[in-house]
């Protein structure tokens, strides 16, 4: 019992580090968003937002990691996209093989930490993301998602959403 609860400890922190050294390299906060975690309105959010391009400068990955400090919980959600077309991408995540139905969702998750507690996660089990612009001059980003998320071990859901309007790229 002992080493489960240090393994999630060390788990935990490993997590929470990497987030804030993640966040760390986004230095360009121009772009807005407004999220709602299924519980709470998020009114001070900090985000990274990473990308991945071809040989053309063409994005073909973008990845985006939000978090906000509410009274005393740390709360995350991240959403990786392997398209940046605009149009409106819906998917339903199978658990058995581990994909999405649309190979343009990646990723979708949420976790909520309460006084520092090993914290509950939840994944993305139906995704709608639209993509409403990529500008590639000023490496901006405008989309929405919509997500139906379950808590690990549970049936228990929520539905999350993020209004993204230009989200700025790190060089």
């Amino acid at each position: 019992m002992l080493g489960i609860m240090k393994k999630t400890f060390v788990l935990y922190c490993t997590i929470l580090l990497g987030a804030f050294l993640f966040l760390s390299f986004s230095l360009d906060k121009n772009g807005t968003a407004e999220i709602h975690d299924g519980e709470t309105r998020w009114s001070n959010v900090a985000y990274s937002f990473a990308r991945g391009e071809t040989s053309d400068e063409d994005l073909a990955l973008w990845s985006v990691f939000f978090y906000t400090e509410i009274g005393n919980s740390l709360r995350t959600i991240s959403l990786t996209m392997n398209t940046a077309e605009p149009g409106t991408y819906y998917g339903v995540y199978d658990e058995s093989s581990g994909v999405w139905s649309n190979n343009a969702i990646g990723y979708t998750r949420l976790t909520v930490d309460y006084d520092g507690q090993p914290y509950p996660v939840w994944y993305g089990s139906k995704a709608t993301v639209t993509i409403y612009e990529y500008n590639k001059t000023t490496k901006g980003m405008t989309a929405k998602l919509e997500a139906e998320v379950v808590l690990e071990g549970t049936t228990n859901t929520r539905t999350i959403k993020v209004e993204m309007d230009n989200l700025k790229l790190v060089e």
